[in-house]
């Protein structure tokens, strides 16, 4: 295979956003650009899915000269990530990468140096996987320096040259080889296996917002939810959380969450890190919220339905489904207690309260911090009668409040 036929109704099809990057070629081609599609979104193309990333491109002119070409074509750029030869190029409020033809010079396992090349098939050399150094321009040839459609075909996943020079320039690999290979095959390409369990401690040496960052995509992918493979990867999972972590009834969650649409990573790293005894460490790296998730031991046996409603109105709702089903998954509760226990949640969740401060006003209540007050009292009433009352008779309710007080 090196061409995609009819490449631009093909592509368009499976969502790439064709003539925004037609408008980017156009305006490296005034300074003899070459263009090429790469990664994610050839991936996808040469096996005729739905594209599940934005597409990404690269182009042997120097990043500052693709910079300029750019802003004399009135096309937006932000160059964040000039130094790393990349940038984003934003024909009509659409965000795309590119970057520089490149080549390795020396990495310290984190941030490798690199150099411009015009080059691909050094391009090509410093990528990973042979399955992410598939080229593809416009016309839809594709070039293919490592053999990666052939392996794609197979569902392989291996790296480019020795796994453990690999990995050295880039420990993340470690963990971008377990997501490749759980969402692309299942089976861990042996050399490339023992190289990750040789280095997986110097994950450590990496941010955790990397780590996390791919660990996101890792423990959401369905190959990962069997138990057998997640004991197979649970040293390199260690090792990227920094903590023990139990996998036990790991996979009866995930199934459930499979069966309920409810598929969450927060509530899946809760539950393998729940049992660790050490702080962990990546807790101050991660938003507020996400870290009261993780931290939480809601028990929704022990609040009141007025309660349960005020929380599923806030950000505070997936407490409510993380305590519920990971109840289920430790054999706390039966499936059936479960699925009468979302039912009641899902009620709840999907009423409105029919009164407004403006209809207490209108009925004749004094404006101000009482208004908020009785609105509490009729909220909750309303709720302890099964949300049935509908806004008259909510009124009528408030009406008969001792507290409340009305104009004549």
């Amino acid at each position: 295979m090196n061409k995609i036929i009819n490449f631009r109704r093909f592509s368009s099809r499976l969502g790439l956003n064709f003539n925004d990057i037609k408008i980017i070629e156009s305006s490296l081609k005034r300074k003899k650009g070459n263009l090429f599609l790469v990664g994610g979104c050839v991936r996808d193309l040469i096996l005729k899915e739905k594209l599940n990333t934005n597409a990404d491109l690269v182009c042997d002119l120097p990043i500052r000269l693709i910079v300029r070409c750019l802003k004399d074509q009135k096309i937006k750029v932000l160059d964040v990530g000039i130094k790393f030869g990349s940038v984003i190029a934003i024909p009509k409020n659409n965000p795309i990468d590119i970057t520089s033809m490149r080549k390795d010079i020396k990495s310290d396992g984190r941030h490798p140096e690199i150099e411009y090349t015009k080059n691909i098939f050094e391009d090509a050399a410093r990528r990973d996987f042979t399955v992410n150094s598939i080229y593809c321009d416009l016309q839809g040839n594709l070039f293919d320096p490592n053999g990666g459609i052939k392996d794609l075909k197979k569902s392989k996943i291996v790296f480019i040259g020795k796994p453990t020079e690999r990995i050295q320039e880039d420990f993340l690999r470690i963990l971008r080889f377990l997501r490749f290979t759980l969402r692309y095959s299942n089976k861990f390409d042996n050399n490339g296996f023992k190289a990750c369990l040789k280095f997986q401690k110097k994950l450590k040496n990496l941010s955790f917002e990397r780590r996390l960052n791919e660990l996101s995509k890792i423990l959401v992918t369905p190959n990962c939810e069997k138990q057998s493979s997640l004991k197979k990867i649970k040293s390199v999972l260690q090792s990227a959380l920094e903590s023990n972590v139990s996998i036990n009834n790991y996979e009866r969650l995930c199934k459930i969450e499979r069966d309920l649409k409810l598929v969450s990573f927060e509530r899946r790293l809760k539950f393998l890190t729940r049992k660790s005894k050490r702080k962990l460490n990546f807790l101050t790296k991660i938003n507020k919220f996400f870290r009261k998730r993780l931290l939480s031991n809601f028990d929704i046996s022990k609040y009141s339905k007025y309660k349960i409603f005020k929380m599923l109105k806030s950000s505070e709702k997936f407490l409510i489904y993380d305590n519920v089903l990971i109840k289920y998954a430790d054999k706390q509760i039966s499936r059936n207690k479960l699925l009468r226990e979302i039912r009641d949640v899902e009620k709840l969740e999907g009423k409105s309260f029919p009164v407004r401060g403006s209809d207490l006003m209108k009925f004749g209540f004094w404006e101000g911090k009482k208004v908020g007050l009785t609105l509490d009292k009729i909220e909750k009433w309303w709720v302890e009668n099964d949300l049935k009352p509908d806004k008259k008779h909510c009124l009528l309710y408030a009406k008969e409040l001792p507290t409340s007080k009305r104009r004549k």
